[in-house]
């Protein structure tokens, strides 16, 4: 599965560097945006917020209604929450993906992503273990942690309110299995604002 991953992300990859270099002597139009991103972190009917930072970029030909966009999400790490069966998790977690851009108008456009999705987890889990020879119960805790290389797709739409603004408004989805039985879902919502040169 994480080859078929590699190799659909590779392939996006090219295809939007094919797109870039196509007809560069006619210019093109370049939108650049940072903004803020909340990612919804699921586990059945267990679920928290981890916030983080979104960047993406877009290039279209001029006189062509279909460009690229690549789109980046970095989560911060959440710190001592109560999730799941775990006293604590901190939760991190990098995007990366690219796909195409169509111009509806020159003020409105819709997008499509597919990439990869990096996540990790440091889970804290306290219980107590009794001392037989003092017949005492002592608070203890175990730490557990992994990391996953997943698909991440998604879609959104850019609005130029001036000819050099830009806001965009994007939404992500991937799945990670981080074991014990700890598969989160994850839903990532952004909003940016940047320039159009």
């Amino acid at each position: 599965m994480k080859r078929i991953t590699i190799l659909t992300f590779i392939f996006t990859s090219v295809m939007s560097t094919q797109v870039m270099s196509e007809n560069s002597d006619v210019g093109s139009t370049n939108d650049f945006t940072l903004g803020l991103s909340s990612n919804k972190l699921s586990s059945g009917s267990n679920s928290t917020r981890a916030n983080g930072i979104n960047v993406t970029y877009s290039r279209t030909q001029k006189d062509n209604k279909l460009g690229f966009i690549v789109t980046s999400n970095i989560t911060y790490k959440n710190k001592d929450v109560n999730f799941y069966n775990y006293d604590n998790v901190d939760f991190s977690q990098l995007s990366i993906s690219s796909g195409p851009i169509y111009h509806i108008t020159d003020n409105i456009s819709m997008y499509g992503t597919i990439g990869l999705s990096a996540s990790s987890v440091d889970a804290g889990k306290r219980y107590y273990d009794q001392n037989s020879s003092y017949d005492m119960f002592y608070n203890k805790k175990s730490t557990y942690y992994k990391d996953s290389l997943d698909l991440i797709y998604g879609a959104g739409i850019r609005v130029s309110p001036d000819k050099n603004v830009v806001i965009n408004l994007g939404i992500e989805k991937s799945s990670s299995n981080l074991g014990e039985s700890l598969e989160l879902d994850m839903i990532i919502v952004s909003l940016g604002a940047g320039i159009r040169f």
